[in-house]
């Protein structure tokens, strides 16, 4: 099965959502999974995604799918410190502040409530947390980690992925390891890291 992202078969109009006749293509090619935001029509500068937009647009997705394979799809999404692209879900502090308060039982409940809201409007895979811990400070996604102490992330990232299946919603780990060891401290840059480095940094 592959996965792609949802803006290959976003229509970008007001109208509909999904190009179905190009998921249905994309469903005979093996296509099972789907990830992130539709070409919702926008308010301004804002997305239009209450639960109600996104249940309907979840639905008319899995029934294009459906047609073709018989197999319902997966669809995931960032939500990272809440269910940011869900109008009216509570929103969290970023992560690297949640796991600066070293409290296992308020990070429970803030993976908890972030799948309360993902799942609400339709959604039953979140790509969080991130593992990889902070090396480079120049690195742009510093604010996604848990901080630099490979102990700490462990045991916050257990209290999140705890707090979100509780509700019945699949935990996605992210980014990949090392990706925060960059030269340059820009995202997705070249890393150069020897197997000695990746475990002492990680597994100390």
């Amino acid at each position: 099965m592959n996965h792609i992202n949802s803006d290959r078969i976003s229509l970008w109009d007001q109208a509909h959502i999904w190009n179905t006749a190009t998921v249905e293509a994309f469903a005979r090619g093996g296509v099972g999974a789907y990830l992130n935001t539709p070409g919702f029509p926008r308010n301004g500068n804002q997305l239009v995604a209450g639960v109600a937009h996104w249940r309907q647009a979840i639905l008319e997705l899995q029934a294009a799918q459906m047609r073709i394979t018989n197999i319902p799809i997966l669809y995931g999404i960032d939500s990272i410190h809440g269910a940011q692209r869900v109008d009216k879900a509570v929103l969290f502090p970023q992560n690297i502040n949640t796991g600066a308060t070293f409290n296992p039982t308020l990070v429970y409940d803030y993976g908890k409530y972030m799948a309360r809201d993902t799942k609400a409007a339709g959604i039953l895979w979140i790509f969080n947390p991130t593992l990889d811990i902070t090396r480079h400070k120049h690195w742009p996604r510093v604010y996604e980690t848990y901080g630099e102490d490979p102990v700490g992330v462990a045991a916050t990232a257990t209290a999140v992925v705890t707090g979100i299946q509780s509700q019945g919603v699949a935990a996605c780990f992210k980014q990949f390891i090392g990706d925060s060891d960059t030269r340059s401290g820009n995202d997705r840059d070249a890393v150069a890291l020897t197997f000695e480095l990746l475990i002492s940094r990680r597994l100390s």
